[in-house]
């Protein structure tokens, strides 16, 4: 009887530490989000998250980007990449952002590439239904749309007023400005900066 109760309480460890196991591995998961092992990518940590970046900056990074399955493309070769998507937030009167974001297909892949005070980061992302490449030299730029149009987008003064919001798809700009408790929606041409319409 004793050594049947010692092989039983060995029994129960073992059974009660593969389930401990068990569960702790089924809890576990992946992470989706990988930092950029560029050093020219990587701030300090403690920048503050209201440090503003240019759209030219962030634009710039994605050159030092290597996507996973770039590694093995001979050298010289240019990446098959298609931007799909931008968006940036918290932004000032000159067009510069707390951050940045990319939607980028690339081979048979989707990536959102962010650029803000953290660094660089990509994570796995879906295709954007409907969405036209971006092709930079056929649309104005952030900046010169906000000095072609600041009294449309600040309503003539620039004191205390942030684009909250701004994206670019389809051939268009849409940016969101909150003004005394109202939040004014604008679409502009992406190619002529020229105002398509609003909710004032």
């Amino acid at each position: 009887m004793k050594n049947f109760g010692t092989i039983f309480f060995f029994l129960f460890v073992v059974i009660a530490g593969i389930l401990i196991m068990g569960c702790t591995q089924t809890g576990r998961s992946s992470p989706t989000t990988q930092t950029a092992v560029s050093p020219a990518l990587v701030r300090s940590d403690n920048l503050s998250a209201e440090q503003k970046y240019s759209f030219d900056e962030a634009n710039s990074s994605l050159g030092s980007l290597i996507f996973s399955e770039e590694i093995a493309l001979p050298e010289g070769t240019t990446p098959d990449r298609h931007i799909q998507y931008i968006a940036g937030t918290g932004i000032d009167e000159a067009a510069s952002a707390n951050s940045w974001s990319f939607v980028i297909s690339h081979n048979n892949f989707t990536s959102l590439v962010v650029y803000d005070h953290r660094g660089t980061t990509i994570q796995d992302w879906l295709p954007v239904n409907g969405s036209e490449e971006i092709v930079f030299d056929t649309i104005i730029q952030p900046a010169a749309l906000f000095k072609q149009d600041q009294s449309i987008i600040f309503n003539g003064t620039t004191s205390g007023t942030e684009v909250t919001e701004l994206s670019l798809s389809k051939g268009m700009y849409t940016l969101t400005v909150p003004v005394s408790g109202k939040t004014r929606i604008l679409i502009f041409d992406a190619e002529t900066g020229a105002l398509i319409r609003s909710n004032d």
